[in-house]
């Protein structure tokens, strides 16, 4: 069985971890001799180093809770804190959750029955006090355990769809692992950009993969947005129900896409997973952060 194939199967099946996923994903990785792809992978395995370099996909919502006591006793338990009033840049930092942790780690997490899991907030969130008289001895981010569900399936579709766009494009990789190794490095790496970046630096061209300059997106400006999704392959029909979207969501009040548009978003994405249309879910996020300098 070549390595592509045998990815692949571990990849849509359940049984296996995702840690074993990922390690064969390093062989693919030292065969094509990809830096991108092995940094990728072992980010995913071990760990990302930095908050900075998590990957959107790896941030998840959460409420916040916690614990408050005083010295004679008192005890409040389990009290969530009401982050809806706070200010929004406030709030869209305690409200995030950076997951840092390496897939193991992650599974390790979602092995028993809770529905919701708990992560220790860092010490120096900026949390205002709920309580004059007392004070926190545990602090902690909520989450519903689909969450990390959500994101250990991203990471195995993401490697999923990587192998499966290579086998397609560079069919002599199905062979054995020296056609791998032989494949065109250059052309190969495109598409790892491709799945496993995001770039926009990656265009599609027929049945090939091309470098292109970084495209431009000035912010506010709609129609320089549109003829970039447009080039990318996102259909016109949809571009003018982005319009629409914009138009009816107006200017956001917070660094945050509107509600039209980010359900706008989610459909694209969901399109382009499906592969109904051809932009990469990363690009197409990205043009429309550009629109409104996100």
């Amino acid at each position: 069985m070549g390595l592509l194939k045998q990815i692949q199967d571990l990849a849509t099946s359940s049984s296996y971890s995702l840690t074993d996923v990922l390690r064969n994903g390093l062989v693919l990785a030292s065969l094509l001799r990809n830096d991108d792809l092995r940094e990728w992978l072992k980010h995913e395995l071990d760990g990302y180093p930095t908050l900075g370099s998590v990957p959107s996909y790896r941030v998840i919502g959460a409420s916040v809770a916690g614990n408050f006591g005083d010295e004679i006793g008192r005890r409040v338990t389990g009290y969530r804190f009401p982050t809806e009033t706070y200010p929004p840049e406030v709030r869209d930092q305690v409200e995030k959750v950076y997951l840092t942790f390496g897939v193991r780690e992650l599974e390790r997490m979602i092995e028993g029955n809770d529905d919701y899991l708990r992560l220790s907030l860092p010490a120096n969130m900026p949390l205002p006090s709920p309580f004059l008289d007392l004070q926190a001895y545990e602090v902690w981010h909520q989450f519903h355990r689909s969450a990390l569900e959500q994101v250990l399936d991203s990471v195995r579709t993401r490697l999923l769809e990587l192998v499966l766009d290579l086998g397609e494009r560079f069919p002599e990789m199905k062979k054995d692992e020296e056609s791998i190794s032989n494949a065109d490095r250059a052309a190969a790496a495109s598409v790892v950009n491709l799945h496993v970046s995001g770039s926009q630096n990656v265009i599609a061209a027929g049945t090939h993969f091309v470098q292109s300059a970084h495209l431009q997106v000035k912010e506010g400006d709609l129609e320089m947005l549109v003829r970039a999704l447009e080039s990318e392959g996102v259909p016109t029909e949809d571009t003018k129900e982005l319009k629409t979207a914009i138009e009816a969501d107006g200017i956001p009040e917070k660094k945050a896409l509107g509600p039209k548009v980010a359900a706008w978003v989610g459909r694209m994405t969901t399109k382009a997973v499906e592969g109904t249309i051809a932009v990469a879910p990363g690009l197409l996020v990205e043009l429309v952060k550009k629109y409104y300098s996100l």
